[in-house]
């Protein structure tokens, strides 16, 4: 069964965190130096955020879950103003595990153990085949090549096609597949070039699933996640405890780009614009960012200041998306980076990044950045110019710092920090809500 939130549920439902984002993204608290924003949303609406799909920088769809009464339902959401305004579908069947459209969004795709379908530009919602029917397992991955021809894999090495836009589907598996893995990594270059990723097994196929080829990893690495190919040569592949590999040769040699291991994170999620502009997301809750085809990667968000992510897309050179569990909605505007290259760290200026997350509860993180040694003071200040506290108060080396602050005790507002160092001060205001 599914249906259209009716308006006045949807209103009682999505009307309070839409006046809550209105007043988050006003402009005028908008910040030059961010480089990730939180778009906050109730817990006890969205219990996680699976998928997303955009198609430009404010205009897109997710998929998550959201909580009604004693039940989970599976919610499609729909924005054209980047997440001011929702339109919201609630489907009672199952969860959306993925979800992606044509080129011009007339088609879309979800599920998991069923593909539902879309042809009205999502308004409203078919199942239109059972995975199970057709001997494969559930789906956690689709894309489409083109308007009409989709692929899809996941559980028990299913590996599916489409040639009608999802309305029929046919096993593509090779005899050789792993039956007894998640395909979780899916990349699909043209028709006929796709790319499919176990844990411990890479297939590729160039002539529309004819045929397939194992790719085979370089030894001593842990479990694969996720891939993306830009051609039927180059690509990069990430897994466990941060491990990036590159290809330029379709896989016939990898090189290994990975920022130093963390062993209990892993890389669960990336995407690439072209072959120099990549973001991968981990389990974590850490993004990292390379413009240098992988030479050097850039932490965007350290691990555990958000919870899990798990699913990335990049949209132009300024604007990236990223959501996850508990309700989490990212999206970054511009490219301000630090650098995580093992060393001292060379800075050319003074930074003084906005903090993280923003709005917070109770706890968020500054950044800062300083070109010289010397005494850096950091303070906090409410609305009335109070000093509140103190954070740092001492000398400090050339490099990039963070220094978190609780705000246990205080009410909802608009605070302020500040950062002091030699000639150089700035000040910058953070949003504590409850």
């Amino acid at each position: 069964m599914m249906y259209k939130v009716s308006e006045k549920f949807k209103w009682l439902l999505f009307f309070p965190f839409c006046l809550l984002l209105s007043f988050t993204f006003s402009p005028r608290l908008i910040e030059q130096n961010y480089v990730w924003q939180q778009i906050p949303l109730p817990d006890s609406i969205y219990a996680r955020f699976y998928d997303l799909h955009f198609f430009n920088d404010s205009t897109g769809w997710i998929c998550s879950m959201t909580r009604i009464g004693n039940g989970n339902r599976n919610v499609i959401a729909y924005t054209k103003n980047s997440f001011l305004n929702w339109d919201t579908t609630i489907i009672q069947m199952g969860r959306g595990l993925f979800i992606t459209f044509n080129n011009d969004g007339q088609v879309g795709l979800t599920g998991e153990g069923a593909v539902i379908r879309t042809i009205n530009r999502g308004q409203t919602w078919e199942k239109a085949v059972s995975v199970g029917s057709i001997g494969g397992g559930s789906i956690g991955r689709m894309d489409f090549a083109s308007d009409s021809i989709v692929w899809g894999s996941g559980t028990q090495g299913t590996i599916l096609k489409s040639t009608d836009a999802g309305l029929t589907w046919k096993l593509k598996q090779p005899e050789f597949i792993h039956s007894y893995e998640l395909y979780s990594g899916l990349s699909v270059v043209n028709d006929d070039t796709v790319f499919c990723l176990s844990s411990t097994q890479l297939v590729s196929t160039s002539d529309g699933g004819d045929s397939w080829k194992e790719i085979i990893f370089p030894p001593g690495y842990p479990r694969m996640v996720d891939i993306k190919f830009i051609d039927k040569d180059y690509g990069w592949i990430i897994g466990e405890y941060r491990t990036i590999l590159r290809t330029t040769n379709g896989g016939k040699k990898w090189e290994d780009q990975s920022p130093k291991p963390t062993m209990s994170d892993a890389f669960n999620s990336i995407d690439a614009l072209d072959y120099s502009t990549a973001i991968v997301s981990s389990t974590q809750g850490a993004i990292f960012r390379t413009d240098d085809s992988g030479k050097t990667w850039v932490e965007q968000i350290p691990r555990n200041v958000f919870p899990r992510i798990e699913s990335v897309q990049i949209i132009n050179k300024d604007v990236a998306y990223a959501v996850g569990a508990s309700g989490l909605i990212l999206k970054t505007t511009n490219r301000s980076t630090t650098s995580i290259n093992e060393g001292t760290q060379s800075q050319k200026e003074y930074i003084l990044y906005q903090n993280y997350p923003n709005p917070f509860n109770p706890v968020t993180t500054i950044k800062y950045s300083l070109p010289a040694d010397g005494k850096v003071i950091i303070k906090v200040y409410d609305i009335l110019s109070r000093e509140l506290a103190t954070l740092v108060n001492e000398v400090k080396p050339a490099g990039t710092y963070t220094v978190n602050f609780t705000a246990s005790n205080l009410p909802s507002g608009v605070y302020f920090y500040t950062i002091s160092s030699g000639k150089y001060s700035q000040t910058k205001k953070m949003i504590l809500m409850r």
